[in-house]
């Protein structure tokens, strides 16, 4: 906390401020504020002035440019400013209780570049994604390729067995509970998966590599499935196509 008095705005401040003011503490207590923090003074003349006209005000996450160990930095500040009144009840000084906030600042921008990379990445994977949260595995996300296999069906927010009914019929349903109980992955290696709509094109066959990895959490509890696999679909009719031509090669060299 500080407070500034006066027209000089004469500073005085609390022991818990002494580590911001670093290089200019000796000389900080009674300094006039303008000048103490001149490199500051831009971001917080306003609200001074505002507490000086009897407003009180607060701002959260404020960018300050600072030069206070010799070099410019940018930090970030959370801060209220009350006014003070004298004896004769006029204003004649402001309060303020402040915040250094740059490293949550600084974390919470490097977790959103990191997000948006690993989002971009979700998105455009060459595999099928999605993540489903609860014990009714309530899909939460899906990547572009897990909307494809599915025959782009309204999916979101919808537990599995409602928005994905051949789930139950087809033995994933159980495979899905079995890994929220259990705790351990499942991994299926070209195993069937049928959406039952058929797309331009395409069957609504799969043939399709898959795992269900559990998600945990801080408690060690699983909290969710996040699907991942590769359909396999392409590859398997290529090779079938493949194995029936060198069948027939054979027939006929055999004849």
């Amino acid at each position: 906390m500080y407070l500034v008095w006066g027209e000089e705005l004469v500073f005085l401040f609390n022991d818990a401020y002494a580590p911001i003011l670093g290089p200019r503490l000796d000389h900080a207590m009674g300094a006039p504020l303008r000048s103490l923090w001149a490199d500051a003074w831009p971001a917080v003349r306003e609200p001074i002035e505002q507490a000086f006209a009897g407003r009180g005000s607060r701002f959260e996450n404020v960018p300050v440019a600072m030069n206070r160990y010799g070099t410019p930095e940018d930090t970030w500040w959370t801060f209220s400013f009350s006014p003070l009144h004298g004896e004769e009840e006029a204003v004649a000084g402001a309060f303020c209780v402040t915040k250094e906030v740059t490293g949550m600042v600084v974390a919470q921008d490097r977790l959103a570049r990191e997000n948006e990379r690993l989002i971009a990445l979700f998105e455009k994977s060459p595999l099928f994604m999605a993540f489903l949260t609860g014990p009714e595995h309530c899909i939460e996300l899906v990547n572009p390729g897990y909307a494809s296999l599915i025959g782009h069906r309204e999916v979101i927010g919808r537990p599995v067995v409602e928005a994905l009914p051949e789930v139950l019929d087809q033995g994933y349903l159980h495979l899905l509970d079995e890994v929220y109980r259990s705790g351990e992955p499942y991994i299926g290696h070209k195993v069937a998966y049928d959406s039952g709509i058929a797309q331009a094109g395409s069957d609504p066959r799969h043939i399709v590599d898959v795992v269900f990895q559990p998600c945990k959490d801080e408690a060690g509890r699983v909290n969710g499935i996040f699907v991942q696999g590769l359909d396999l679909t392409p590859q398997v009719a290529l090779e079938r196509h493949l194995s029936l031509t060198e069948a027939r090669h054979r027939q006929i060299m055999d004849s």
